[in-house]
């Protein structure tokens, strides 16, 4: 190390240095001139010499007395230890490091931290091993991974997505799903049974009505989570049973609505009775048929209306049910009462209008129905019955027509009230999941 360079404490070093010599020769002339006295040897030059240097040794020893005593072999080699850990500090390939030595020096130089820093760092580092420890002891040695890579605040974030996501779409999967089904097919006015029981519709008027074959018949909130039954049964032909399960249903793009086709195909009973409904369906209207109508209620007493006039025997007195007739009387507008057939052969599409009611209960509802030409059932006639008609009889008139209606006002109300029932709880259902997106839209935004 140069003079220019010089580190402060030098100074005091070679200080420190001159005083243990000196220390070393005043010993050592302490020793001669006890020898000398010893001996009783006396002189001027000696006596002088030893004056001088008694007083030298004096001056010496003032300044020894303020540093603490220690032998002289001992004090070098400390100030060397000290001197090579200094300079292994500064200069790391010089020498090999003291461990002892280089104690002493910091604590001479106070080159330790400070306390206050010390523990602000062991107490984020406790704490940083405590979470990794956890993270370890728990298994979840993926958030030790993203602790370390820097990304664990991400990564909790998008695992809370993902987990409000999984819960909602839980949600959705917990709620019951609806669909609409289209019905159509042949034979047209065929009877309809879902899951065994006949549906009823509402008409304009609020009378209730069985639901039939057409072009399409709607069925609407059906659970689409559920197999659906339907029944198709019409006179003259084979029933036929169609199942709908939820693997059918095609959900309507961006709705929570569900849609299914299904036709319905019926087969003839027989190919006698295929042949009877075709010619029936193609009359010219030119013959008439007749038939005869049975209704049976539950409960009995139903007030009848026959194409919009109540129901009347030959002397004009209302009839109830249960009732049969092939015919009715109507008051014209002089009051005399005119006869009016029960025919088979209506105009298409514009059958018998019958309407059952009960006017003293306001609790039952009314029924409406509309008996259509395809609607009959033919009755085969005997051999002995068939040898009578006339050579200008055709297939037709070796039918005996007949359609019965059996009414169960009690079973109506039961439905009615349930379809009302599970519209409500269809409606609720449908306010808390609107309600639940509301929420999770507004949490999102937050």
């Amino acid at each position: 190390m140069s003079d220019k360079t010089k580190d402060p404490s030098e100074g005091e070093i070679s200080e420190e240095l001159e005083e243990v010599e000196a220390s070393a020769e005043n010993k050592e002339e302490a020793e001669k001139s006890d020898a000398n006295d010893a001996s009783g040897v006396d002189g001027d030059a000696d006596v002088v010499k030893a004056k001088g240097t008694k007083k030298k040794s004096a001056d010496k020893t003032e300044k020894s007395a303020k540093k603490p005593s220690a032998a002289p072999q001992e004090a070098v080699s400390g100030f060397e230890a000290k001197r090579a850990a200094i300079e292994g500090i500064f200069n790391p390939g010089k020498a090999d490091l003291d461990v002892s030595s280089l104690r002493e020096v910091s604590s001479e130089y106070d080159v330790t931290p400070k306390s206050g820093t010390v523990k602000s760092v062991a107490f984020i580092g406790g704490l940083l091993v405590i979470l990794l420890g956890s993270m370890v002891v728990t298994g979840r040695t993926g958030d030790v991974i993203s602790v370390i890579r820097g990304d664990y605040l991400e990564k909790k974030i998008a695992e809370t997505r993902l987990a409000e996501e999984q819960h909602r779409q839980a949600q959705l999967d917990a709620l019951d799903l609806y669909g609409t089904l289209i019905l159509s097919g042949q034979p047209w006015d065929a009877l309809i049974r879902l899951n065994g029981q006949v549906q009823y519709g509402q008409t304009s008027s609020g009378e209730w009505r069985e639901l039939r074959l057409g072009a399409s018949t709607p069925f609407q909130n059906l659970k689409v989570k559920e197999t659906q039954t339907f029944e198709v049964s019409a006179a003259g032909h084979h029933p036929q049973t169609y199942e709908v399960t939820q693997g059918m249903w095609e959900q309507v793009s961006g709705t929570m609505d569900y849609r299914y086709n299904l036709t319905a195909s019926l087969t003839p009973a027989s190919e006698r009775d295929h042949q009877e409904f075709n010619l029936r369906m193609e009359s010219d209207l030119e013959n008439d048929y007749e038939g005869v109508i049975k209704i049976t209620t539950v409960p009995a007493g139903a007030k009848v209306i026959f194409n919009n006039n109540p129901l009347l025997d030959k002397d004009g007195n209302e009839l109830v049910t249960p009732v049969t007739f092939d015919r009715n009387w109507v008051r014209n507008e002089a009051g005399k009462l005119e006869e009016q057939l029960a025919r088979v052969d209506t105009p298409p599409d514009n059958g018998h209008k019958i309407q059952l009611q009960f006017p003293d209960d306001e609790s039952m509802p009314k029924y409406v129905t509309q008996l259509q030409r395809r609607m009959w059932t033919c009755e085969w006639k005997d051999e002995d019955e068939v040898k009578k008609l006339g050579a200008n009889a055709t297939l037709l008139h070796q039918c005996n027509y007949t359609w019965n209606l059996d009414m169960d006002f009690n079973a109506l109300k039961q439905y009615i009230e349930a379809r009302e029932a599970e519209e409500q709880r269809i409606l609720e259902q449908a306010k808390e999941l609107q309600a639940g997106s509301a929420e999770a839209a507004g949490s999102e935004k937050g």
